[in-house]
């Protein structure tokens, strides 16, 4: 389940979120207010409340974690109902309530308080809607550092017919990001987080606008017709 739009970037840190929630219920108290802002400002602010109450992690997620030391593991671990996750012989450990930002140092306790030795390193992955004109649309979990470039060839690439300026961003049908904010996101390789972007959210490729020959021909065969009747009328 994806965070509220207003909920913050996916990757905010504890301290940022505490901040953005003060910050709107502090607009939201201000006396000149209007009601709409102020019921807007509250939303917000009960959006990362709730975020910070109970976390980022749902089950179904799916986080790539890589264990050295006394204990080995290098795979992608999928989070349990509870939220909770379950590593090899080690007891369930609850991500209710961790953000993002405090996976690594979180889990790194977990597995250092029975492993001392135990390096962790732990990455989590939001699904992603990569469709349109791309060789492999569908959603895939990728991390939200990576650039939309990347994230594009994960669905294997755009096809002959993509016109990548023309990519959009969508969230819940509604357009998130245009094609301007998208294009220019592409050229200067800007990451999944630098947009915004979290789970459930979807790169649109359009394709390019072509017209079809009958089109031209019919478009060609009014115009002749329109100057046929010109000189006709002139005529008379």
């Amino acid at each position: 389940m994806p965070i509220a739009a207003d909920a913050g970037r996916a990757n905010a840190t504890r301290q940022e979120l505490e901040r953005i929630a003060a910050d709107a219920e502090s607009a939201a108290s201000v006396a000149v207010a209007g009601q709409q802002l102020r019921e807007s400002k509250l939303r917000a602010a009960a959006a990362i409340r709730e975020r910070l109450r109970e976390g980022d992690f749902h089950p179904g997620d799916r986080i790539v974690l890589a264990i050295q030391g006394d204990l080995s593991l290098n795979d992608t671990v999928v989070v349990r109902p509870g939220p909770a996750l379950s590593v090899l012989s080690l007891p369930d450990d609850s991500l209710r309530g961790v953000l993002r930002s405090e996976l690594q140092s979180h889990l790194a306790t977990w597995v250092t308080h029975y492993y001392k030795n135990a390096r962790v390193r732990a990455t989590p992955l939001i699904r992603l809607g990569v469709l349109g004109e791309v060789n492999h649309p569908g959603y895939y979990r990728v991390p939200v550092d990576i650039s939309v470039s990347d994230a594009i060839m994960t669905a294997g690439g755009p096809t002959q017919r993509a016109e990548m300026p023309r990519t959009v961003v969508r969230r819940r049908s509604s357009e998130l990001l245009s094609k301007a904010a998208v294009r220019d996101a592409i050229a200067v390789g800007s990451t999944l987080e630098q947009l915004g972007l979290d789970a459930g959210d979807e790169l649109l490729l359009s394709a390019k606008k072509e017209r079809s020959w009958m089109n031209i021909v019919q478009i060609a065969s009014l115009a002749t017709g329109v100057v046929l009747s010109l000189n006709l009328s002139r005529r008379f």
